[in-house]
């Protein structure tokens, strides 16, 4: 028998094979035009990938006998749809910036990934510093994002007299505002007056 004298073949996992037919439009049988009017971007997947890990996802393909196609999905950036398929499809995903990691989690929120949701929060935990996290509560609050919220807080209460002084603080929201004056801060009761006395000349009622 002849043997071959070629270099063997590197044989591909399971996931990576998967990935490779939703790379290659292999067997996909949905698509998604992802973005707002003029920065889209289009994706094609296998339904039963998506339906496996997205509670959503499986009602809508499941339910509907009537589905668009593409899909329009206007409400979350093409980053964070792409990190979401890449997740659902056993790939690396990038959180290369605070933004990305929220637009990630927005995505992740709307289709019920209940796993890249933990994943993204813990990423912006790590970026919680006395110098981000009143931007960062503002928006784990809005969000509902409750690793951060915690981490937030935890940042706040030990770095209150830092936090108090700073720029950011006469700026924020008056819903901050009153949760801040709840929480158990590291200042002297001077330094809180006087913050309250700056964000009050800030935000005249």
């Amino acid at each position: 028998m002849m043997k071959g004298s070629g270099r063997p073949r590197t044989r591909m996992t399971k996931p990576q094979k998967i990935d490779h037919f939703r790379e290659t439009g292999k067997l996909t049988d949905v698509n998604f035009l992802v973005g707002k009017d003029g920065l889209t971007a289009s994706f094609q997947a296998h339904k039963l990938i998506l339906a496996c890990w997205s509670p959503v996802l499986e009602e809508m393909f499941c339910q509907s006998d009537q589905i668009s196609d593409p899909i329009r999905v206007p409400d979350i950036s093409k980053e964070g749809f792409q990190n979401l398929i890449e997740f659902l499809y056993g790939q690396n995903i990038y959180l290369t910036n605070l933004k990305i990691a929220v637009e990630t989690y927005k995505t992740a929120l709307k289709f019920k990934v209940k796993e890249l949701m933990t994943q993204t929060e813990l990423f912006i935990c790590k970026e919680v510093t006395p110098d981000t996290v009143l931007k960062i509560l503002q928006i784990a609050i809005k969000l509902k994002m409750r690793f951060v919220q915690e981490k937030c807080v935890s940042v706040i209460e030990n770095h209150a007299d830092r936090i108090l002084s700073s720029d950011d603080f006469a700026k924020i929201p008056r819903s901050i505002f009153d949760t801040l004056l709840k929480l158990k801060l590291n200042a002297s009761e001077m330094q809180i007056l006087y913050a309250v006395h700056r964000w009050k000349n800030n935000n005249p009622c």
